[in-house]
């Protein structure tokens, strides 16, 4: 019986650090949204080695919560249910952070695209040649430049 009740706090205790490593990645996937938002590199750097570090520490602790024992003391505890439902629905939200961060970077790519396009790339424009430098002629007229 005592077996019991140390296995249960066990998988209590690691369903409870998964949660707080999860609540944590949605921190940092706001963190990263604003960063993305605002074209900050720098910490988009810096994030990503954070949120590569949380990936590991969630994958550790997956790997300790999926024993075949840990896996049917869920199953037969209420409360546990209850705690695996709500690290599941922590993890959907991390998923769905993570997709609208990457749409978001996403679009500010092809922004990014269409602006590069428009300033060195078009055949109208006379302001950039394809080096991304500017033109040294006038479309003006003699003696004005742009």
């Amino acid at each position: 019986m005592t077996d019991q009740i140390s296995d249960l706090k066990q998988v209590h205790d690691l369903l409870n650090i998964q949660k707080g490593l999860l609540k944590k990645m949605l921190t940092t996937l706001d963190s990263e949204l604003e960063a993305i938002r605002q074209r900050n590199g720098e910490a988009l750097i810096d994030i990503a080695r954070d949120k590569e570090q949380q990936l590991v520490s969630i994958k550790k602790a997956d790997s300790a919560i999926n024993s075949e024992a840990s896996i049917e003391l869920i199953k037969s505890t209420p409360e546990l249910t209850q705690l695996k439902q709500d690290v599941l629905d922590l993890l959907e939200q991390c998923q769905q952070k993570n997709e609208v961060c990457y749409l978001t970077a996403s679009q500010n790519q092809i922004a990014i695209e269409q602006v590069k396009s428009l300033l060195i790339g078009g055949s109208k424009n006379t302001t950039y040649n394809e080096l991304g430098q500017k033109n040294s002629f006038g479309s003006l007229g003699r003696g004005i430049k742009a």
